[in-house]
């Protein structure tokens, strides 16, 4: 899923939610006339089997499938996920006496990572609708005005049992190991903190509300001035967007990362923001080191909306190599100034509403025993920066 921006506010109604006895299943709506019902084909699997998981969409209305409101949690899973956006297969079905178009909009594939019973929570799912459902007075309604539903599905426990005589960290340890754990590296010193920065350079970083300097500027300029200050530590620098990469791994050599941290510019990736993954792989490059202290420092303006990981599923495995994560929410929240290249009207700004998803971050953060904090100006950013090197920087 690709992080959207919103041009224009839209309408949302919520209604009263209902129970369905639904021919397939039940579902909850927010209208008896359109509802979401969510499945997995076991409730019971064994780690690394894959499960898959069916977004059904079942409606009376003129129906566009738009995304989601909020992410499904999927802790303990690896996710891979197909191509369907809300093209998939139709059939007609029949709830309480009445018919609907039953559309296949989402198909999952997820892998239980470690034992346990592993709660899967679908999310919310938003649509959009006509006004009205479609009656054989009206067959072909269409309508351009149209209303945003937001359709939530029963969470679901898949119980996963763990291998005879292997715990949660040995479980942990061997993904670890299958997706490319590092090794220590020649040279590096083990008695100095160890510090990943993990840089967000989606799209949205580039909008201008960081007194009027862009998000992703404001945080080249508060590192550079971060790595310049403090020279007692190893230091490394990752960024991501749909996809991660560590632009420079960690080095006791300030002046590299400093000028790898120049170069970086929005567009390096496709757009979005694999939260998850981008801490699991900076978790991996500090697994080759062996010092008592290991930190990473969180930069990101968005919410968690791709990639194989889930953002406390990469917790979980920072937790288990003894990584403190710090998080850091970027910019202003609603309507912000964000550049856009017309090609009829030329360069020009537009107000463009975003949002950051302050909640999972904090905590993250928390269950690692780092900080957090939200920057809504490049001074507030600094001073971020400064209260965690104290902690970087205490016994």
């Amino acid at each position: 899923m690709k992080k959207c921006l919103k041009l224009v506010m839209i309408s949302v109604f919520v209604l009263m939610p209902l129970r369905l006895d639904a021919t397939e299943g039940d579902f909850l709506s927010p209208d008896p006339n359109i509802g979401l019902e969510v499945t997995a084909d076991k409730t019971t699997a064994a780690v690394n089997e894959k499960i898959k998981v069916n977004y059904n969409l079942y409606t009376r209305y003129d129906t566009r499938y738009e995304g989601f409101e909020t992410i499904p949690s999927l802790r303990g899973f690896s996710v891979e996920e197909t191509a369907i956006t809300g093209n998939g297969p139709r059939a007609t079905v029949r709830l309480n006496g009445k018919r609907y178009i039953k559309m296949c909009v989402k198909e999952v594939f997820i892998s239980p990572i470690y034992g346990g019973d592993l709660v899967i929570d679908p999310g919310v799912m938003r649509v959009s609708i006509a006004e009205g459902p479609k009656t054989k007075a009206s067959p072909g309604l269409r309508s351009h005005q149209r209303k945003t539903v937001l359709l939530e599905s029963k969470p679901m426990t898949i119980h996963v049992e763990n291998p005879a005589g292997k715990s949660k960290t040995d479980l942990l340890t061997e993904y670890y190991n299958s997706q490319g754990a590092k090794t220590p590296s020649l040279g590096i010193k083990i008695d100095k903190p160890a510090v990943i920065f993990v840089l967000d350079i989606s799209g949205t970083m580039m909008a201008e509300d960081m007194q009027h300097q862009n998000r992703l500027a404001s945080a080249k300029a508060a590192i550079s001035k971060f790595l310049q200050a403090n020279t007692a530590m190893m230091v490394g620098l990752e960024c991501f967007a749909q996809d991660v990469k560590m632009i420079s791994p960690l080095t006791q050599n300030k002046s590299e990362v400093i000028k790898a941290l120049e170069g970086v510019q929005p567009g390096l990736f496709k757009d979005g923001t694999s939260i998850g993954d981008a801490v699991f792989e900076a978790t991996k490059e500090l697994s080759g080191y062996t010092g008592k202290k290991k930190a990473i420092i969180l930069i990101t303006d968005g919410i968690s909306n791709g990639g194989r990981l889930y953002p406390f599923t990469a917790v979980d495995f920072a937790i288990n190599d003894h990584v403190v994560v710090h998080t850091i929410a970027l910019g202003t929240q609603g309507l912000v100034p964000f550049p856009v290249d017309d090609p009829k009207l030329g360069k020009r700004i537009v107000m463009t509403e975003v949002g950051t998803d302050e909640p999972t971050l904090a905590g993250m953060a928390k269950e690692t025993g780092g900080r957090s904090g939200t920057a809504k100006s490049g001074a507030e950013l600094e001073g971020l920066l400064n209260e965690i090197q104290k902690t970087l920087a205490g016994s």
